[in-house]
């Protein structure tokens, strides 16, 4: 059982991006200021996590994401993502939902976080909204696309968010490229697609260049 005060680390890679973070756990909660780190051990973030929920269930890397999601992400300002919040998300299709889900400009947001926890929780959490490994795709898609672009071709994001928007380009190109039946939704996909091509050139990148080859063949 922890105590009070218990001190705690936590240490990881999500992936192949290392991560480690140590603070105090106190009765079932979070205590204090908790600190993350990079690869060589440079703090990272500081942020008062006190009150954030933590039982110990063996899970303590869910529980550091939940606690950095609630805490951290709301005051991440990312500039090339800001505008996602101004899209009624919920009036759009997603990829597996009937609606896509109105945490989108959080998801985004997420992206651009140098936490690689908090990473992997944007990537993750938009997948029913944007792309599903079985191609398909949603309205939301289309609108997600100059996001994505935005991400690589812009500062904020850090080389692990950077891969997934990318991933996330791809994944919406296969799907229009390989649709047996396209409708309206994949034709807007398409276009988003091909309207993001040329600040897509201003990246120099070979899977960039790839990225812009595959949507120069779409229909």
């Amino acid at each position: 059982m922890m105590t009070d005060a218990d001190l705690q680390t936590v240490e990881g890679q999500v992936d192949r991006v290392p991560y480690s973070a140590e603070g105090a756990i106190a009765n079932g909660a979070f205590a204090g200021v908790w600190r993350t780190y990079d690869a060589n051990h440079r703090v990272r973030l500081e942020i008062d996590l006190t009150g954030a929920p933590c039982p110990d269930d063996g899970k303590l890397e869910r529980h550091l994401r939940d606690a950095l999601v609630a805490r951290y992400l709301p005051s991440l300002r990312v500039p090339e993502v800001e505008a996602a919040a101004a899209i009624d998300w919920t009036a759009l299709s997603g990829a597996g939902t009937a609606h896509a889900d109105a945490r989108m400009p959080r998801f985004l947001a997420a992206l651009a976080s140098p936490e690689p926890l908090v990473c992997r929780y944007g990537y993750t959490s938009m997948a029913m909204s944007v792309d599903i490994e079985q191609g398909s795709v949603g309205e939301a898609s289309a609108k997600a696309v100059p996001f994505f672009v935005a991400l690589l071709a812009g500062d904020s994001a850090a080389p692990l968010g950077r891969k997934y928007a990318l991933a996330y380009l791809e994944g919406i190109t296969d799907a229009v490229a390989s649709a047996e039946e396209p409708d309206e939704i994949f034709a807007a996909c398409a276009k988003a697609l091909r309207k993001q091509v040329p600040a897509l050139r201003k990246i120099k990148d070979k899977a960039i260049k790839d990225l812009i080859e595959a949507i120069g063949e779409l229909e």
